[in-house]
């Protein structure tokens, strides 16, 4: 009986050590929850990402596609400190706008992002998935070591590209609008395209039919086969101005655009010629952006950033003038676009410098019947492949250094520990 019991004790006597320090643990843990959930300072809070995933499919090697995320929060009483960590196999392609560290200002509830990626050209094609993983804090990186409790949120976007060695042109037409225009005007079409392949998109024709005030006689019908397109993976507008010799009244239009003989989408609409001076057309360009630095045979992005102060909807482009040395080396135009009244929109132009040096780029936006001061911006251009080689004869230098002190070292030493044996 008594080795039955011997051998019972030791069966459950483990047993019995492993229970119990379980529930130590479970007690401890709980008073720590309840500790925490005490602690003046610490703040719950919602964190969110819109859309979470970045999901691009056809894209072409060198391609660049952006996107807008909007970073929302359910109790903005503070600042919000963000540190970006990228991911995956598209983490050395992704850049955002706002840096790899940002502030999410007290008060606001809502905070767009841009997410910029550039798909190298020596790409193999196939599937890359990734993410980006934004950490916050309440408080700045360089204080988060102090007293006191922080708020800690984190969000993700995933990532997943598909490389196509193949050009897709696939689009659509979301929408087909005509404005009210002053008598003399050229008639001012806009369309809205869905560009989702990986080359730029636009119909081949568009065809304009207007009739008269009461939709039944045929006035004028044009085909208009010149206009601009829509970056590959972007949505955008195309404004048409179409000549017309009609005079003040009100009239209805039907505009047909089509890819070769197929119709993609047409629109019966009524719009007005009033008289010169009716409509009130302001704008003004709030800001002009461009990278600070480039490479020779880089193409740089000159963005002007115009918000339609007028009474109208009106059409406008971006002209921008690029000078080195004082002389125009280049004239750089956005396509031309539909801004709506008390909008803004970004209205792109490109360049592509051949040389080496300091450029200026002085650009003002044009719309209809006016156009804006101009603003300046600046750009280095510098040669990427000399800085590389300069960098890698540094390394060379340093490690070449490295060896020479290190082998002396060690020959010195070996010859004070002979001096040493002889003594």
């Amino acid at each position: 009986m008594a080795s039955a019991e011997a051998a019972a004790e030791q069966l459950f006597l483990p047993l019995y050590k492993l229970m119990k320090s379980i529930v130590r643990s479970l007690i401890l843990a709980t008073f720590t929850f309840f500790v925490f959930l005490s602690t003046p300072g610490v703040v719950f809070a919602g964190l969110g990402i819109s859309p979470s995933q970045m999901v691009v499919p056809n894209l072409s090697k060198g391609s660049h596609v952006e996107r807008t995320f909007v970073l929302s929060r359910s109790d903005p009483v503070e600042d919000l400190y963000f540190k970006v960590t990228m991911e995956g196999a598209t983490k050395d392609w992704i850049t955002l706008d706002k840096g790899m560290e940002f502030t999410m200002p007290k008060g606001q509830q809502r905070f767009s992002i841009m997410v910029i990626a550039n798909i190298p050209k020596d790409t193999a094609n196939g599937e890359y998935k990734g993410g980006i993983r934004l950490e916050s804090s309440s408080k700045s990186p360089g204080k988060v070591s102090g007293s006191g409790a922080s708020v800690s949120l984190s969000a993700l976007i995933q990532t997943d590209f598909t490389i196509t060695g193949k050009q897709v042109l696939e689009y659509e037409i979301s929408s087909i609008r005509i404005q009210t225009i002053e008598d003399g005007s050229p008639l001012e079409v806009s369309l809205t395209i869905i560009n989702t392949g990986n080359v730029e998109a636009r119909p081949t024709k568009v065809h304009v039919e207007v009739f008269d005030k009461l939709n039944k006689k045929l006035l004028e019908s044009q085909d208009v086969t010149e206009m601009g397109s829509v970056e590959p993976f972007e949505t955008g507008d195309i404004a048409i101005l179409v000549p017309t010799k009609l005079g003040i009244d009100q009239y209805w239009t039907k505009i047909s655009a089509y890819r070769d003989e197929a119709l993609l989408k047409e629109e019966s609409l009524v719009f007005e010629i009033v008289e010169v001076g009716s409509l009130q057309k302001n704008g003004d360009l709030k800001e002009l952006l461009c990278n600070q630095k480039a490479a020779i045979g880089e193409t740089v992005k000159i963005t002007g950033v115009f918000e339609n102060t007028g009474q109208s909807n009106y059409s406008a482009k971006l002209v921008a003038e690029i000078y080195k040395n004082k002389k125009m080396v280049k004239l750089a135009e956005s396509d031309l676009a539909t801004v709506n009244k008390g909008k803004t929109e970004n209205l792109s132009a490109y360049f592509t410098p051949e040389a080496s040096g300091r450029y200026t780029v002085k650009a003002r936006v044009a719309y209809s019947g006016g156009k804006t001061p101009e603003k300046e911006s600046k750009i280095s251009v510098g040669n990427t492949g000399l800085s590389a080689l300069t960098l890698a004869a540094a390394v060379i230098l340093l490690v070449s250094t490295s060896a020479i002190i290190t082998a002396f070292i060690y020959f010195r030493k070996k010859k004070t520990t002979k001096k040493d044996h002889g003594k």
